[in-house]
């Protein structure tokens, strides 16, 4: 509407009702939800949809793992349950929360194929991560620095305006860095008891949504790959099995974990030749090919 745009019309054409949305528990699958995502950008001419979408956005949309970050006792407990729990709203995407010497990351990375929109995608993820950490940390704070996995925009000072600090494009994975020393703070809801129970919430719905290591593998193997983890041995100890329950478990889903493994790496693949001006070289690495020509062939 702020484009001049009738949003009834896409929402019809791409088979959602509007009552939809008003239900805080409905999920959007994600796929159907980008092509309605790239509809807006071709509808609009904009290709800053993400970020106005990012910008009007609260912990809250993330419905659980945003109540577990609003509630949590510090900073560094809100986000690890956001990037462990976003599975929860979103099971497209893949979530990190790492801590390194001198500077924290938050990391995210879609883990389907056939995902349209990545663009967009990407500007709307990195905008909540900060928009999340405004609410914990408070209106002074600003990332370090802003990693889109995007092709450079032709307007990429609306971007510096946004986030508030340096932001590189073409990148494997969106990424947006901080300084460590605000994990220790409270956040202004934080409620103990709350988050407790919310946390509950949490792993009771994790064991209903996955019976088996096979269901989130897809999530674990993109997560290991990004790490420059490419084994059986290192996915089965961050799922917590022994590597040879990994292999009995994928054999009774029927595949194996070379096929999930180049599945991911195809996956990610095609999204950063699409998406990025990465060289076949980079592409390569980082999907763990010890060189351009493994890759390619």
């Amino acid at each position: 509407r702020q484009f001049g745009q009738d949003p009834d019309s896409l929402l019809e054409m791409f088979g959602f009702r509007k009552n939809e949305f008003e239900d805080p528990d409905h999920r959007v699958p994600f796929i159907r939800g980008s092509r309605l995502m790239e509809a807006c950008t071709k509808a609009t001419g904009s290709d800053h949809i993400g970020l106005l979408m990012a910008k009007r956005s609260t912990p809250s949309h993330l419905g659980l793992p945003g109540f577990l970050a609003q509630t949590a006792p510090s900073v560094r407990q809100a986000l690890e349950a956001v990037t462990g729990n976003l599975d929860l709203h979103d099971d497209g995407g893949v979530a990190r929360f790492e801590i390194h010497e001198e500077f924290c990351s938050l990391s995210y990375s879609v883990h389907l194929g056939d995902v349209s929109a990545l663009e967009q995608i990407s500007d709307l993820s990195a905008g909540m991560f900060c928009g999340i950490m405004v609410y914990l940390c408070g209106s002074e704070w600003q990332p370090l620095t802003v990693h889109l996995a995007r092709r450079e925009p032709s307007d990429r000072s609306l971007y510096a305006r946004f986030f508030r600090g340096p932001v590189f494009f073409n990148a494997s994975e969106t990424k947006v860095t901080f300084n460590n020393s605000c994990l220790i703070k409270q956040p202004p809801n934080a409620n103990e008891l709350i988050f407790r129970h919310l946390q509950r919430e949490a792993r009771l719905t994790h064991d209903i949504l996955y019976e088996g290591s096979a269901d989130e593998l897809s999530l674990v193997i993109r997560r290991c790959v990004l790490e420059n983890r490419f084994t059986a041995k290192e996915v089965a100890e961050v799922i917590g099995l022994h590597e040879r329950t990994l292999h009995r478990r994928l054999h009774a889903a029927g595949t194996n974990f070379r096929r999930e493994l180049d599945e991911v790496r195809r996956v990610l693949s095609e999204q950063l030749l699409h998406h990025t001006d990465m060289t076949v070289g980079e592409i390569a690495t980082v999907s763990g090919y010890a060189d351009a020509s493994g890759f390619i062939r």
